[in-house]
């Protein structure tokens, strides 16, 4: 609790990712033991508590603390788990960072990781493809053409989702903002307005961490 008020005393800008790190933390306290981790964050206030889970899911794939022989080993029969068995109110972030197993198993093939965030219910396609979207921006060219073509997957749907994500990514972690205002004009006009005002909000927060 003491971590919690330490973290939203930075502001609502940079709490999150203080908030993500304690998730990590908590993981590696709870010697990579996924539901006394994902327990332990329940002891934050209500609305701190994704950031946390999406720490300690993501800590469970990267498992930083972990000798190579205790990591997390990815294969055909695991690429759902433990998204599929677990309680709902972690679903969303499992879901999230499951999306980087994938990445790294298919090999950074987004029509392979489409295929499977298709294949999740609809209610989480967003997160996943928008993570896709992220992942693309941190492991491709900032090339216009290559992060637009890299979302051309499954549908209109998926491939807007997919385009946000990168425009989030792009302002998230201080990259070309040019790029990223250019790529809202791909989305089709269903989320097109939507992509503009993700825009307008993160750039607010782009200002504040990058151009101080």
């Amino acid at each position: 609790v003491d971590m919690e008020k330490s973290c939203l005393s930075l502001g609502q800008v940079s709490a999150p990712s203080c908030l993500h790190g304690i998730g990590h933390g908590l993981m590696m306290e709870a010697d990579y033991i996924l539901a006394s981790a994902l327990k332990n964050c329940e002891l934050l206030q209500i609305e701190d508590r994704t950031y946390c889970f999406d720490g300690v899911f993501m800590e469970r794939i990267a498992g930083s603390m972990l000798p190579q022989d205790k990591k997390l080993k990815i294969a055909q029969d695991n690429l759902f788990d433990p998204c599929k068995s677990i309680n709902k109110i972690y679903t969303r972030e499992c879901w999230r960072n499951q999306v980087a197993v994938w990445f790294s198993y298919f090999s950074q093939d987004p029509a392979k990781i489409g295929s499977y965030c298709a294949s999740l219910e609809k209610e989480y396609w967003e997160t996943c493809f928008e993570t896709l979207g992220l992942l693309l921006v941190q492991n491709k060219s900032g090339d216009l053409n290559q992060l637009i073509s890299a979302c051309q997957i499954v549908d209109k749907t998926a491939h807007d989702f997919c385009i946000v994500g990168e425009v989030k990514e792009l302002l998230f972690e201080g990259k070309d903002v040019n790029l990223a205002y250019s790529l809202c004009s791909y989305v089709t006009d269903y989320l097109r307005q939507k992509c503009f005002m993700t825009y307008a909000g993160m750039f607010a927060e782009y200002q504040q961490r990058f151009m101080k």
